[in-house]
């Protein structure tokens, strides 16, 4: 197999890398909740997550748009002619892979970021099998195939996690709230009392210990920047981003080497 087939494989699975790193606070709870349990409307995880998703596949509409106009890289690793010696058909196929990303920040609903996302992925797929139709280099096909979809695993898996870890902080919001509402007559009872002869305000009942207030896990993400300061993550996942291409450009190079 010829080692631009190898790097085409590897470079998506860098990209996948990003996903958890990014959403590593998916990671920070395994209580089991209900899965059809409603979510407030906005400001959870989940939202955080198909934000920055959209974000993420919109740079990579505008990157795959530069790329089609310059250098060709995208095409060239995946074994086809240049963007512009490519049948009609093809082009505008490119065309709409470009701006099926770079509209995914319009969505301002979560249904509708859900939907951008799910057909981004599910076009990215249905691109990789129509170009083996056209590559020079069929053998490769399978491996690029189980690269783009086992992005979308890793998408999918970020997407359930903090779905779930939403629906558990719903949840604890929710209690604490009602615990409140219960103990606040209980509060003012107790402070319309006058103190007892031979007791101290604010004394606590002998015996009786005070439990202390016990650390929330602190997630992956959040543990990362503590060790190497406030925006590391962000930081590694941008540069991780960024070397994709030139990586592609020097598999094409070693590739075009091989061939004199």
């Amino acid at each position: 197999m010829p080692r631009i087939v190898v790097l085409y494989a590897i470079l998506p699975l860098t990209a996948a890398f990003q996903a958890p790193v990014l959403y590593s606070r998916a990671v920070t709870s395994r209580t089991t909740v209900t899965a059809c349990r409603e979510l407030p409307s906005s400001g959870t995880k989940l939202d955080e997550f198909l934000t920055l998703l959209g974000r993420c596949y919109a740079g990579a509409g505008v990157a795959h748009a530069v790329d089609f106009a310059t250098a060709n890289a995208l095409p060239a690793a995946a074994g086809l002619v240049p963007y512009t010696a490519l049948p009609p058909a093809g082009q505008a196929m490119g065309v709409l892979w470009c701006l099926l990303g770079m509209v995914q920040p319009l969505a301002t609903s979560r249904s509708s970021q859900e939907t951008l996302a799910i057909a981004y992925g599910v076009y990215e797929i249905i691109l990789t099998l129509a170009a083996s139709t056209l590559t020079s280099d069929p053998e490769g096909t399978l491996g690029r195939l189980g690269a783009a979809a086992g992005l979308q695993a890793v998408v999918y898996f970020c997407y359930v996690e903090l779905r779930r870890q939403s629906v558990e902080i719903t949840e604890v919001d929710e209690q604490r709230s009602s615990a409140g509402k219960r103990r606040a007559p209980e509060l003012r009872m107790l402070a319309s009392k006058p103190p007892t002869k031979g007791s101290k305000a604010g004394a606590r009942p002998a015996g009786k210990k005070v439990s202390k207030p016990t650390a929330e896990p602190r997630s992956v993400q959040q543990q990362l920047e503590d060790q190497f300061g406030e925006g590391a993550v962000k930081s590694f996942v941008i540069l991780t981003g960024v070397l994709c291409y030139p990586l592609m450009a020097y598999g094409i190079a070693i590739k075009q080497s091989g061939m004199h």
